[in-house]
């Protein structure tokens, strides 16, 4: 199994040869491992391309690319029902539309990792503002 986090750094170019680290978790045979993607700004965060990069950093490391599955989670943000009016930390109605609409219009995690859709599958929670 292989955990992937991904990273995307404040500077708008990671070095290619800092982009990718190999953590085995501390045991080398268990068939876990966790690797480490970091981006700059700029770069495009093509997760199976990194995947084919990571080849041969790890024993543990053998990935057939053609059978991968992908996991993602995406939190989807709807409105909930209004706070008491004596609450004073309460957003205000038209900041709530707002952010509400344009959390709905934000790009698929698929699509911007590169993720090949027929084998990504995404778990998603729901959250009221």
């Amino acid at each position: 199994m292989l955990v992937v986090s991904v990273v995307s750094e404040n500077v708008p170019h990671v070095p290619m040869d800092e982009r990718l680290a190999v953590d085995e978790l501390g045991y080398a045979d268990d068939g876990i491992v966790h690797l480490a993607m970091r981006f700059g700004f700029q770069d495009e965060q093509d997760v199976p391309e990194m995947l084919t990069h990571a080849q041969g950093m790890s024993d543990e490391l053998d990935i057939e690319l053609d059978h991968v599955l992908f996991f993602l989670s995406r939190i989807t943000i709807e409105r909930g029902t209004e706070a008491p009016a004596e609450h004073d930390e309460r957003m205000a109605r038209w900041r709530k539309r707002l952010f509400i609409g344009l959390a709905h219009n934000a790009a698929s995690p698929a699509a911007y990792f590169c993720l090949p859709l027929d084998r990504t599958v995404v778990m998603a929670s729901q959250v009221e503002l």
